[in-house]
């Protein structure tokens, strides 16, 4: 009795220091006053001390735990590429050979009706090709397609077809006696118009070409002298000049004169004096000089005068005559072939300072259209009409037929855009979530009493353990107290 009564006394003492201990870890829930005076221990240690101890497993979570890293690694393991590879055959499998619309297959998929997601998804979509059309990389991206990849790449099938089609219309409209009729109005209209131009031919007449035309009679009197010689002696010309010559003496010289002399014999007097005149070289200057003089007289004249000159016939005569010769000479497949040469010819001359205004006018309408107050507004409803149109079509028709490597094109596309997102955003939204206080908040959001159960759901067995080994210790110091009061004494 004397060696187990030590025993049974630290056992029981053991087990209960420990029970309580354990207890004030715990308990009091609340402080607890007596007369005002705080009784020591109270609160317990755990409610205490429970901001702080929220503060710390929340940073432990955060930091270590539940960190970014760590959620970008569990997200990007071979499990979630394995569900999201079954995912997609699921949602295949249920629209192949359907006639489900898009849309119909994206509110069975995600469970809600996506009008007002769509909606949404238009007016974004459009306001973000408003912007980037706004945008002056976008413009100048634009402008170096348009003048690398169309103009300088097509330019020459473009001059080319230009070409084909030139000589195509041309031959159409010279030969169809359109030209003939409106070239006949045009020059009609003109003698019209020049009946009644009061202004000399001086006045009209540019002095270059004046100066130039005196020039050449000056240079080439000599040519100027032989071509009068031949048409002098031209049966023709000769014939109309005595015609004429003949009509003016019988008009002026009396009928005694006219017994002696005939008005036939004084015009072959004056041919023959006339053409013995230009016969001769040394008369070159005196035939250039006379020329320059019915010119000079010639330019002073007024236009309209020069036009009542002519007779109605002679001009309608003329206006057919020349009409016809243009018409003629520009119906001629060759003459057209040579014109349309003319016209590439200046094209091509003419390249750099086309394709600088054709690229000028091309931006100065893109600046115009994009600067407009309602370009949005107008975008708005093209973009409208294209998603509509996607999302109303049958999702086989768009996705075509499904086979093992459409669905793992969609599965690598889907995976892809996954792990882009993870990787360059799921950190800032974990770091934005804040782990680490979305922890330490609700800790500190639990009652004292919900968090005694907690531990003591999960270290119930530990707790005990600790309670009984105080029992132990307390039975051990009560084997040993006898023993050193045996040997104190």
């Amino acid at each position: 009795m004397k060696f187990l009564a030590p025993i049974i006394v630290g056992a029981v003492i053991g087990y209960i220091t420990n029970w309580l201990a354990i207890k004030m870890l715990f308990r009091p829930h609340k402080e607890v006053r007596i007369f005002g005076i705080r009784l020591p221990f109270t609160p317990g240690l755990i409610p205490k001390e429970k901001d702080r101890i929220a503060k710390s497993i929340g940073d432990a979570v955060g930091t270590y735990l539940l960190s970014p890293e760590t959620f970008t690694l569990a997200l990007l393991n071979d499990r979630i590429s394995q569900h999201i590879e079954s995912w997609v055959n699921n949602i295949l499998s249920k629209q192949d050979n359907g006639d489900k619309s898009t849309k119909t297959m994206l509110e069975e998929t995600l469970g809600v009706n996506v009008d007002s997601l769509l909606e949404e998804i238009e007016q974004r979509l459009a306001l973000f090709i408003c912007s980037q059309l706004k945008e002056k990389k976008f413009k100048d991206g634009l402008m170096n397609f348009i003048e690398y990849k169309i103009y300088d790449q097509y330019g020459s099938y473009f001059y080319n077809g230009i070409k084909e089609k030139a000589e195509e219309i041309l031959n159409i409209f010279f030969t169809s006696g359109v030209i003939e009729i409106e070239l006949s109005k045009s020059l009609n209209n003109l003698i019209n118009k020049l009946s009644t131009d009061t202004r000399t031919l001086e006045k009209v007449l540019p002095d270059s070409f004046l100066n130039s035309a005196r020039e050449f009679i000056y240079e080439h009197a000599g040519d100027i002298r032989i071509r009068l010689k031949e048409l002098l002696d031209s049966p023709s010309i000769k014939r109309k000049l005595r015609n004429s010559i003949s009509e003016i003496a019988e008009q002026n010289i009396n009928k005694l004169v006219a017994i002696f002399i005939t008005p036939d014999s004084i015009a072959d007097k004056v041919i023959g004096a006339l053409i013995k005149y230009v016969e001769t070289p040394e008369n070159e200057k005196n035939i250039a000089s006379i020329m320059l003089t019915l010119i000079d007289r010639f330019v002073k004249s007024k236009i309209s005068d020069i036009i009542s000159a002519i007779s109605d016939e002679r001009k309608e005569q003329t206006v057919s005559h020349i009409s016809a010769e243009v018409v003629k000479y520009l119906s001629d497949r060759n003459n057209q072939r040579t014109l349309v040469n003319l016209v590439e010819e200046k094209l091509i001359y003419l390249k750099p300072e086309i394709k600088k205004s054709i690229l000028s006018f091309v931006e100065d309408e893109y600046e115009g259209i994009t600067s407009s107050p309602d370009l949005c507004e107008k975008i708005l409803p093209i973009v409208r009409d294209i998603i509509r149109g996607i999302v109303n079509k049958p999702f086989s028709l768009i996705i075509g037929a499904i086979d093992e490597k459409t669905v793992r094109n969609i599965t690598n596309f889907i995976e892809e855009v996954f792990k882009y997102f993870v990787n360059t955003k799921m950190t800032n939204i974990i770091r934005q979530l804040n782990l680490s206080e979305i922890v330490e908040n609700q800790i500190k959001g639990f009652d004292a009493a919900y968090t005694e159960d907690i531990i003591l759901e999960i270290a119930s067995r530990e707790l005990k353990a600790i309670t009984w080994l105080g029992a132990l210790l307390g039975g051990i110091m009560g084997i040993l107290m006898p023993f050193f009061e045996m040997l104190y004494n």
